[in-house]
Parts: structure tokens; C-alpha cells; sequence
């Protein structure tokens, strides 16, 4: 190669550019500094230009002023350590204290959980306390549920809490009521027993829940009945003095005025202010924004609709999620075909219990509640669905274009109609990636040309 080429910097020089040759010892000794290795090459140029040399000299001079730096930062901190000995803390005492006895013994906790700020007092309620007024002067201050009493005949001793299988998931073993099933599950499996609804097939996490839910949608009676022995009594005050006196070994909290159960004291003192408002609750509230609630559950709700991140996002289509419980529904709803939930009254599959149990409701589940359309006599299951239904017979339209002034009764048709105006075309085909306004011609598409009757569509969500 051509001899006023500079090693450095590759750049061609004249002969009175190049000053040094790259195996001068100072050169090396700087190159070593940096270290930069250059291999003994004869075929490679070995001459440097002044403008490397000064830059190599420069850069030389810092390094080794930095390496000198940490050097003596590192000796000035070790003499610093040794000088220091442990006659310095004589001067410190600690003493321990002890509290008064008389001194509340309430405390405060403070909970955070996702950038949650919370306080409350820890107590444990007790319904003698919280219904405190109510026994003893008979004073409430809404009127109190009593039983029907063309409802109390021979057709109450067929209608008990016994008709209802109390079984362990761990060791199958059967129980006399729901209580004792609980407290053997904590000591079984580790966690609360999940009860599971023979008539619509939902789960529930805890006793309370599921309770509930029978007394709400199958058999309001039971509601009336000791769920330790089954016995009924005419109103709530003599069923709470019947557990109290019997059954006082037990724990159970439920509302005096509805009748409603819940899982702790502390739920059932917050369920009080629907029939006592004049009852102060502590109030829960979020350090990012400031919104007050007296509910944990709403202010957690709150968090993940406002400040929660949208950190699951799915790989098919895109769309993120806040939770991975959500992604992996989204993944098994949009982008499965696989259903592994089958209705036991019909045989029809679904890719989710949601599904499955939203067949199970307005399919099979007599609930004995009839809507009639006063136009044209319809009958609906539900109040959804009637309302859906009444949309035909009314002229007031909900939904209006602001590109148009179009107005549409329902929200599919408005979507659809929005989309003409943005072009957006939210349905994809997995084939060939053409994309679709509406789902019926993407699916007519994979059908017709590529000759697919089995493969739906990919549902991307548009602006994400």
C-alpha cells in the first residue's frame, strides 16, 4: 500500500504531513495507554500525520490523569475507614420503652397497591355491635324483610340449606353445612372453598357470594333459613338471636334489614350505609388524582381504569391489556377455535365459561321473569333484551354521525356507518392480509377464495 497513508486516521498525506513512525516508543507507549492495539504488519502503512500525533497526545494525557483520579479517591476513602474506631459511639445510648397500657389498642394500617394510598382502622365488627341499636331498642330505620306468611306451610320443610351438597375439592368429603366446609378447606387446601352453582354453572370465591347468588336468582326463602341447621324464622332478628344462642361457635354476618351475607364484618359495616346513612365510613383515597371512596374495591377499579399501563399486549392483533387474565381471554375468545366448555343441557360448546354461562342464562335458566312488548307482544327473558326489542317501535335515535348528522337506533349500525367515513377496516384476512369493513364479507372473502369454512377473522383494534 501507499506509504503516505496515516495509520490513525486513514487519510492520504503528502511526506511533509507524516511525522513519526507508528513504531516510535512514545507512540506505543501512548497507544498502550488507550489501549489501542495495532498489529506488526509489514504490508500496513506505519507512518502518522501531526494532526494524530496531537490528538494521540491529548488523549494519552487524560487517560492517565483519570486513571491518577481514582487512585487517590480510593487511598483518601481507606485512610478515612481506618481512622474512624469504635470509641466514636460511646456517646449513643438506646433505650427501650414501653407503652402506656391504657393507650388505644387500635391500629393503622397503610396499604399500597398499584400507587394506592390507603388507611383504615383494623377492627373487628361483630353484628352484636354493629346492629347494637336495633336489638336493644328496636329502632331501624327502614322497615325490616319478614317472611310471606301464605309462605309458611308444610312447603318450607322441603326448602332448607340442606338440600345443597357441601364437598371438600381436596379430600371429597361432605359436610353438614357451608361453615364447616369452610373451615376444613383452610385447613385442607390451603384457600377458601369455591362453591359452584348446579343451575347455571357460575363459580364463586367465597361462601358469602354464593349465598347470595341462590337466595338472588333461585329460591329468595332461603334467605330466612339458618344456614347451620336449615331452620326458618319469620324475620332476620329472630334468625340472628337463633345463631346466637345455638350456634354461637360460629361467626356469620348478615344484614338485619335484607337479609344479604357477607364474608367479613368489616363488608357488612359498608353494605350498612345503603340502610344508614348517617354512618361514618373511613374513606379510601388515591394519592395520584385524590379521588375519595369509602369502598377498596372501587378504588382499585378506579386505579386500573386510570392509572393502571397497558402492559400485556397480544401478538396476533396487537391490542394491549392491563392484565394477563385479560390477554389470555382476548387470546382464547379472538384468536382460538378450540371449545372446551360444554353445555350439560344441550351439548353446545363454547370457548369460555362467560360464554357458556351467558347461554346457560338465557337459554335454559327458567327464571319466571317475562317481558311483554306492548307494541307487539314479544316476550324477552331479560330486561336487555327488551330494551333492545323496544328500540324498533321508538323514533329516538342515540347514536349521530358528527361527519353527516346521521342518527342510528343502535350502536352496531352507527359503528359500521362511521367507518365509511374513516376508512378503517378493523377485519383481517389470515391468508392474504386483506382487510374488511365488517366481519360477514371478511369471512364471505376466506370462504369464496380460499376455499376456508373453518378460519375466522382477525379482529384488529384500530388506532392502538
Amino acid at each position: 500500500m501507499n506509504g503516505s497513508i496515516c495509520r490513525l486516521c486513514g487519510d492520504t498525506k503528502d511526506s511533509q504531513s507524516l511525522s513519526a513512525d507508528i513504531t516510535d516508543t512514545s507512540i506505543k507507549s501512548q497507544l498502550e495507554t488507550l489501549k489501542i492495539n495495532l498489529d506488526d504488519d509489514k504490508f500496513l502503512p506505519n507512518s502518522v500525520c501531526f494532526s494524530c500525533v496531537d490528538t494521540l497526545e491529548v488523549c494519552s494525557k487524560f487517560a492517565q490523569k483519570v486513571a491518577e483520579v481514582q487512585e487517590r479517591l480510593k487511598n483518601d476513602l481507606l485512610q478515612q475507614l481506618n481512622s474512624v474506631t469504635y470509641d466514636d459511639f460511646e456517646h449513643f445510648e438506646l433505650k427501650i420503652e414501653r407503652l402506656d397500657e391504657n393507650f388505644p389498642k387500635k391500629s393503622t394500617t397503610i396499604e399500597r397497591n398499584r400507587g394506592i394510598k390507603m388507611r383504615r382502622e383494623v377492627l373487628k365488627y361483630t353484628m352484636s355491635d354493629l346492629f347494637k341499636d336495633e336489638l336493644s331498642q328496636g329502632k331501624f330505620s327502614s322497615e325490616i324483610d319478614q317472611m310471606p306468611v301464605q309462605d309458611s306451610t308444610d312447603v318450607l320443610k322441603n326448602i332448607g340449606w340442606f338440600n345443597y351438597e357441601w364437598k371438600c375439592q381436596g379430600c371429597n368429603g361432605i359436610f353438614s353445612n357451608v361453615m364447616d366446609l369452610e373451615k376444613h378447606s383452610m385447613k385442607c387446601i390451603k384457600k377458601r372453598c369455591i362453591n359452584s352453582c348446579q343451575s347455571c354453572l357460575k363459580e364463586f370465591p367465597s361462601y358469602s357470594t354464593f349465598l347470595n347468588h341462590i337466595v338472588d336468582r333461585h329460591q329468595s326463602l332461603l334467605k330466612f333459613s339458618c344456614i347451620i341447621c336449615s331452620e326458618f324464622h319469620w324475620n332476620f332478628i329472630d334468625l340472628f338471636q337463633h345463631i346466637t344462642t345455638s350456634h354461637s361457635e360460629y361467626s356469620t354476618f348478615f344484614c338485619l334489614y335484607c337479609g344479604k351475607f357477607f364474608f367479613t364484618g368489616a363488608l357488612l359495616r359498608d353494605h350498612l350505609m345503603i340502610h344508614r346513612p348517617e354512618l361514618e365510613l373511613p374513606e379510601y383515597f388515591c394519592d395520584i388524582c385524590g379521588t375519595k371512596t369509602y369502598k377498596k374495591q372501587i378504588l382499585l377499579s378506579h386505579m386500573s381504569r386510570f392509572h393502571l399501563e397497558r402492559r400485556f399486549t397480544c401478538e396476533c392483533c396487537a391490542f394491549s391489556f392491563k392484565y394477563r387474565a385479560e390477554l389470555i381471554q382476548h387470546q382464547q375468545s379472538q384468536h382460538s377455535d378450540e371449545c372446551n366448555e360444554e353445555c350439560k343441557f344441550c351439548g353446545k360448546k363454547f370457548k369460555n365459561k362467560r360464554k357458556l354461562r351467558r347461554h346457560v342464562r338465557n337459554m335454559h335458566e327458567e327464571t319466571g321473569i317475562v317481558l311483554n312488548c306492548e307494541h307487539c307482544g314479544k316476550a324477552s327473558k331479560n330486561m336487555k333484551a327488551h330494551k333492545t326489542h323496544m328500540k324498533i317501535h321508538s323514533d329516538k335515535s342515540c347514536f349521530q354521525c358528527t361527519y353527516c348528522s346521521r342518527t342510528f337506533k343502535h350502536s352496531s349500525g352507527f359503528k359500521y356507518h362511521l367507518r365509511i367515513h374513516t376508512g378503517e377496516k378493523p377485519y383481517v384476512c389470515p391468508k392474504c392480509d386483506q382487510k374488511f369493513i365488517d366481519w360477514p364479507n371478511c369471512k364471505k372473502h376466506i370462504r369464496s377464495s380460499h376455499g376456508l369454512t373453518d378460519v375466522k377473522p382477525i379482529q384488529i383494534q384500530m388506532g392502538k
